[in-house]
C-alpha cells in the first residue's frame, strides 16, 4: 500500500512485504503445522502426488477429548526445507504463509519481536523498527478462515480418517465458498471484529496503537490495494 502513517508515529506495512532473509529457523521451531484440506490439495499438486498419498505420507492425525484434527509433523525440521528454503514455497500452507503475523492479525513490530524471540531469535523480524504495524494478506486470511470452517465440517462427519470422496467434496466446497462474495464479506467482518478485540498496545505509552475507526480505515485501504 502507499505509505500510511498513523498518529505521525506508526507506519503501516503490508506483511507480504516483510523482508525474509531465509534463515530457515521458522521451519524448525514448531512441532506441528496446522493444515486445512485445501492446503493438502495444493501441496500434493505441487509435489505431483495425490492428496491421499500426501495425507498418508505427511499428515499426522491428532485426537483429543474425542475430537480429531490433522496437521503436518515438522518436529526436527520441515521435510520440505532444502538449503534453508521452502521447496514448495508457492504452495506452502496458510500457517506458514502468515508467519510472522500472529492470530490477532494486526501486529505491532515491537510486540511481535518479543513474542517470537524465544522461538526464533535469528528471524529478520528483529531488525524491524518498533513502530511498524504489520498487516497480513487479508484476502488470503478470509479464504483461509473459510477453508478451516470446511475442515471442521469434514472432521465432524469423518473424524481423522481420509475419506476420498469426502475430501474431494470438502476441497470443492471450500473453493466455492471462498469465491462467494457474500461469504467472504461475512468472514471479513469476523476478522475485523477480532482485530478490534486484539488491538496492539505500545510498550512506551501503554495505549492501543489504533482506534476502531483506524482499524476500519486500514482494513478498507488494504482490501482496495489488493483488488
Amino acid at each position: 500500500m502507499d505509505e500510511l502513517i498513523i498518529r505521525n508515529k506508526y507506519k503501516v506495512v503490508n506483511g507480504k512485504d516483510f523482508t525474509c532473509e531465509a534463515c530457515g529457523a521458522c521451519c524448525s521451531i514448531y512441532s506441528l503445522v496446522d493444515l486445512h484440506i485445501t492446503d493438502i490439495f495444493r501441496m500434493a499438486e505441487k509435489l505431483g502426488i495425490t492428496p491421499k498419498e500426501f495425507f498418508e505420507k505427511y499428515v499426522t492425525v491428532i485426537e483429543k477429548d474425542g475430537a480429531h484434527t490433522f496437521a503436518m509433523n515438522i518436529e526436527g525440521g520441515c521435510k520440505f526445507q532444502k538449503d534453508k528454503k521452502c521447496a514448495i514455497y508457492e504452495a506452502r500452507s496458510d500457517f506458514c504463509a502468515f508467519y510472522p503475523n500472529s492470530h490477532s492479525c494486526f501486529d505491532l513490530s515491537q510486540t511481535q519481536k518479543k513474542e517470537i524471540k524465544p522461538k526464533n531469535p535469528g528471524c529478520s523480524a528483529h531488525k524491524q523498527p518498533d513502530n511498524l504495524i504489520l498487516i497480513p494478506d487479508l484476502e488470503r486470511m478470509a479464504e483461509s478462515r473459510i477453508y478451516y470452517m470446511v475442515k471442521e465440517m469434514y472432521l465432524a462427519q469423518h473424524g481423522g480418517v481420509y475419506d476420498e470422496e469426502g475430501m474431494k467434496a470438502a476441497h470443492k466446497k471450500g473453493l466455492a465458498q471462498a469465491a462467494n462474495a457474500r461469504m467472504r464479506e461475512i468472514v471479513h467482518m469476523q476478522i475485523m471484529s477480532e482485530i478490534m478485540q486484539n488491538i496492539p498496545v505500545d510498550d512506551e505509552t501503554g495505549e492501543p496503537v489504533l482506534t476502531r475507526d483506524e482499524v476500519k480505515m486500514i482494513y478498507k485501504k488494504m482490501r482496495e490495494k489488493r483488488s
